[in-house]
C-alpha cells in the first residue's frame, strides 16, 4: 500500500541527513555500509542496535545498564585493569515484543582496542559450536584462543565502523598479510590462505585504493580493512598458530597421524567391486575435509574436480546406452527362430541398466553439488554426510558410483560376432 509525504520546503531535506533530533538525547546514529542503523553515544562509548529514537527503548535504563557494567567491571580485579578511556561497550537487548519499554534482556561485551580482543565482566562459558571455539578441538591455551576473540574484535569494528580512525599500523600489516598469502598460493599447492589467488590479487589492488582513508573516518574503509582481517585472524585459530601443533600444510591434520584409519571390510569388498573408485575419492576427501575443516580454495577446486568429472559421465553413459540399444537387432543376439538367447540377452540389459543408473547417479550428484559451492555450504554438506561410522567411506562409495557403473556397462557390453553372408 503506497504512503504519500509532503515536503514542507526544500531546506527540510537538508534536515533529515544532518539533524539529530530523531534520536534521543546524547546518542547519535549511523547507517552501516550494508543498510543496518546503529546508534552511538559518544559520552560512555556504547554501540547498540536498538532504536533508540524518541518514544522507543529508554535512552536512561540503558545508560543505567551501561554504568552498571562499568562499575562491576571495575570491582573485578581480573577486569579493571582492561576498563579505560577507549573501552568500548555493546549492549544488545531482549525487548518485549509490541512493548518497547519492557527490557526482557540485555547481552554484552566490551571492546578492547589495545589488545584487540572482546571480553566480559561476567564470567562466560563458551559453548564448543558457538562463534568462539567453531567446534575446534583442543581449543584450550589462552594463546591460542586469544585469536578467535582478536577475530570476534574485528568483527565488532565491521559491525561498527563508524566513529573510528584507520590506523597506517593497520593497513600495513594487512597489506603485508594479503602479500604473504598471494606468495603461498603461488609457491605451494597446500596454501592455508582462505583465498585464491585471483582474489588475493583483487584485494591487494583494492589496497591501495583504501591506503587513502588510513588515518580518516572513512567507515567503508573501516569496514572492509576490518573483515579481512577478521578473516585472516580466524584462519590463524583453525590453525592453531603459534602452538606446538601448529598445522603448516591445508591437507595435514593436527590431531592424527596420516593414515590412522583403517579401512573397513565392507569398504575393501566395495573397491573390489567397483574398480577401485571409492579408494580414491576417499583419499580426496580426506585432503579436503581435514579436521573437519574446510579450506574454501581447496572446496572450491575439489567440488569444481567433480562436476566436471561426473559431467563427463553423464556422456559416456549415453553413448554406451546408445550402444547397448543398437545391440538389439543384432543376429547373434536374436536366434533364428525369433527366440532371445539368454546369455546375450542378459548382458545386454545388464549394460544397459549399468549405463542408465551411472547417468542418473551423476545428474543427481551434479545438481546437489550445485547447493554446496561455497566453504560454508561445503561444511554443512560434509557434517551431513560424514556424521555417520564410517562417513568418509559412504561418500566415497557414493561419489565413485557413476565411475563404476560405467565400467561395468562397458564390460557387461556383449561381443557382437558379426555373422557370415
Amino acid at each position: 500500500m503506497w504512503s504519500m509525504y509532503t515536503f514542507t520546503n526544500i531546506s527540510c531535506i537538508y534536515h533529515l541527513h544532518h539533524t539529530s533530533r530523531e534520536v534521543q538525547c546524547g546518542w547519535r546514529d549511523y547507517v552501516h555500509p550494508e543498510g543496518p542503523r546503529v546508534y552511538y553515544h559518544h559520552e560512555t562509548r556504547v554501540f547498540t542496535d536498538a532504536d533508540m529514537r524518541p518514544g522507543k527503548v529508554d535512552s536512561e535504563k540503558l545508560l543505567a545498564m551501561a554504568k552498571a557494567l562499568n562499575a562491576y567491571a571495575k570491582s573485578q580485579p581480573d577486569v579493571q585493569a582492561r576498563i579505560g578511556d577507549g573501552t568500548e561497550l555493546v549492549l544488545e537487548l531482549g525487548i518485549e515484543k509490541g512493548n518497547t519499554s519492557i527490557i526482557k534482556s540485555c547481552g554484552y561485551y566490551f571492546v578492547d582496542h589495545v589488545e584487540r580482543v572482546i571480553f566480559w565482566a561476567h564470567p562466560y562459558t563458551c559453548e564448543p559450536g558457538g562463534e568462539i571455539l567453531f567446534n575446534i578441538k583442543a581449543a584450550k591455551k589462552p594463546s591460542h584462543i586469544k585469536y578467535s576473540l582478536e577475530s570476534q574484535y574485528w568483527y565488532h569494528c565491521e559491525l561498527y565502523p563508524h566513529n573510528r580512525y584507520l590506523p597506517r599500523q593497520i593497513f600495513e600489516e594487512l597489506r603485508e598479510i594479503i602479500i604473504h598469502a598471494n606468495a603461498e598460493t603461488i609457491t605451494s599447492d597446500t596454501s592455508l590462505a582462505p583465498f585464491d589467488g585471483n582474489e588475493l590479487a583483487k584485494m591487494l589492488d583494492l589496497m591501495d585504493r583504501v591506503e587513502g582513508s588510513i588515518d580518516k573516518m572513512h567507515a567503508h574503509s573501516v569496514c572492509v580493512v576490518a573483515r579481512f582481517m577478521r578473516l585472516f585472524t580466524r584462519v590463524k585459530y583453525t590453525n592453531f598458530c603459534g602452538q606446538p601443533g601448529v598445522r603448516v600444510d591445508a591437507d595435514r591434520s593436527i590431531y592424527y597421524k596420516e593414515g590412522h584409519e583403517r579401512e573397513t571390510l565392507i569398504f575393501r569388498l566395495s573397491n573390489l567391486i567397483l574398480w577401485y573408485g571409492p579408494r580414491k575419492h576417499y583419499k580426496r576427501i580426506q585432503r579436503v575435509w581435514v579436521d573437519e575443516i574446510i579450506n574454501a580454495p581447496r572446496w572450491k577446486d575439489f567440488i569444481t574436480q567433480l562436476d566436471n568429472e561426473w559431467t563427463g559421465f553423464t556422456l559416456y553413459s549415453t553413448v554406451m546406452l546408445a550402444v547397448d540399444v543398437s545391440f538389439l537387432p543384432v543376429p547373434s543376439i536374436v536366434h533364428p527362430s525369433g527366440s532371445w538367447q539368454t546369455s546375450s540377452n542378459i548382458a545386454v540389459f545388464m549394460s544397459a541398466l549399468c549405463a542408465v543408473g551411472s547417468l542418473v547417479v551423476a545428474v543427481l550428484l551434479v545438481d546437489q553439488s550445485q547447493d554446496y559451492q561455497t566453504a560454508e555450504g561445503g561444511a554443512l554438506y560434509m557434517s551431513l554426510m560424514t556424521n555417520a561410522i564410517p562417513g568418509i567411506e559412504n561418500l566415497a562409495l557414493m561419489h565413485s558410483l557413476p565411475f563404476a557403473l560405467l565400467i561395468w556397462a562397458y564390460v557387461l557390453m556383449p561381443r557382437v560376432s558379426i555373422p557370415e553372408l
